[in-house]
């Protein structure tokens, strides 16, 4: 996409290019009206892609857990509670590109 550039400016090329937001993608496959700026792509919407394993090859299971099967709510498991699955599925990143860009956010 673009080299080097942060999630703002990445955020406002997706907007210029008139990429829709998930949420309007949605909308569409399930015949729902389309939200009010179907382009309008926020820096955390795009944050939130950019921290998401499940774009790797892994299968990520046990995501979230609930303290009783009589009760509806459920939590966010720890990620070291998490069972990991490798080369379940194809990756939209590779692993190392994902781990760089992990880097990168932390600086």
């Amino acid at each position: 996409m673009i080299a080097g550039a942060g999630p703002f400016r990445i955020a406002r090329t997706l907007e210029a290019e008139k990429i829709p937001i998930p949420k309007a993608v949605y909308a569409q496959r399930n015949g729902k009206p389309l939200p009010e700026k179907p382009y309008l792509w926020t820096t955390q919407t795009f944050v939130s892609f950019l921290e998401r394993v499940d774009y790797t090859e892994c299968a990520y299971d046990f995501k979230t857990f609930s303290k009783s099967y009589k009760l509806k709510k459920r939590y966010h498991n720890a990620p070291e509670n998490m069972a990991i699955v490798p080369d379940t599925q194809e990756a939209i990143v590779t692993r190392e590109q994902f781990d760089r860009v992990q880097e990168l956010r932390k600086k």
